[in-house]
């Protein structure tokens, strides 16, 4: 049942041309009005704020970003600080992403890493791509820009896989506060299969797990 108008005239999300259709469904489904930003609003989600925007957000607000994801969410960022943790604590506890190079500064130590044995490969990829956008699995040193901003990972030759295909996991989690740290993670998740069996790097689709899920959208 629709709630009582004291309520719904507080259901307000904040308009902006990046919410997709289906939130926008959601919200008119819960009974939320989307209006403009200068007006009264709980929920924004969009863009990343401006540090004025955030300072300005009041206490029932809440929006999609936190200040400085994109320390975790830029590939080249994510390595910076797993190395970090890895320098301090070990490999053996932070060993859970392949060896990373960032380019063009790590150019040298990642032609020395393919000159050593013709079985070593590198993934190359952009540093804030997403849907498989730009990468390329290779060992020649001639295919890989030398002043283009970039990563280049360690190529795993021996991938886990389901029925023979690579795979990877989407869970979704809902972060409503950083201090103290409190996170909800949804019970169900999704599971993206590549759309070709695994053979080879020499397979240029396969390392791209999101194909499947991309193909059946």
């Amino acid at each position: 049942s629709k709630p009582n108008k004291k309520i719904t005239n507080r259901l307000t999300w904040c308009h902006n041309s990046l919410l997709p259709i289906v939130m926008r469904h959601s919200l008119a489904a819960s009974h939320f009005t989307i209006v403009d930003e200068s007006l009264f609003y709980i929920g924004y989600w969009g863009r990343h704020l401006k540090s004025n925007q955030y300072r300005a957000l009041k206490p029932h607000q809440k929006v999609n970003h936190y200040p400085g994801a994109f320390h975790i969410g830029r590939k080249d960022r994510l390595w910076m600080h797993i190395e970090k943790q890895q320098r301090r604590f070990g490999e053996n506890v932070y060993g859970i992403m392949p060896k990373t190079y960032l380019l063009p500064k790590d150019y040298e130590h990642m032609r020395n890493y393919l000159a050593a044995s013709p079985s070593n490969h590198v993934i190359v990829k952009p540093p804030a791509s997403a849907r498989g956008t730009g990468i390329s699995v290779t060992r020649k040193i001639k295919d890989i820009p030398d002043k283009t901003q970039l990563i280049a990972q360690h190529y795993l030759d021996r991938p886990l896989t389901i029925n023979g295909a690579k795979f990877d996991l989407r869970l979704y989690a809902y972060v409503p506060s950083l201090e103290p740290l409190r996170i909800y993670i949804y019970e169900e998740g999704l599971v993206r299969f590549a759309s070709v069996p695994w053979v080879s790097f020499l397979t240029h689709i396969v390392h791209l797990d999101s194909n499947f899920s991309l193909f059946i959208y």
